[in-house]
């Protein structure tokens, strides 16, 4: 399982906002998205720092992936952690250890 420092490190918000099926108005591309709790005349959830921080000014709520989930799904960390890794296709469990082999005779 990729650690929190990993998944800020790799997940751009912009791309998270869109699979989280956060809207801009219009067929923008660029501009802040509605916020997911109420309606928004004017969008008030932007990304910034390079895609890598949010925040929705009209609930005065933001932070890094791990706090979008939260803010759009709900639910603790560690679901947060588990949606990630689902929406990205990341493993979720450690691989699994080699199996230990006997000692040969030259060992």
């Amino acid at each position: 399982m990729a650690s929190i420092a990993e998944l800020k490190a790799r997940i751009d918000l912009h791309d998270l906002a869109h699979k989280l099926g956060l809207k801009r108005p219009g067929s923008s591309k660029e501009g802040n998205y509605r916020s997911p709790h109420h309606e928004d005349k004017v969008p008030s959830l932007s990304v910034y720092d390079k895609g890598k921080k949010w925040k929705d000014h009209s609930a005065d709520e933001g932070g890094d992936c791990v706090a979008l989930v939260q803010y759009v799904e709900g639910g603790d960390v560690a679901s947060a952690m588990r949606r990630l890794h689902e929406l990205y296709g990341l493993a979720t469990e450690a691989p699994a250890a080699a199996p230990k082999r006997e000692k040969s005779q030259i060992d």
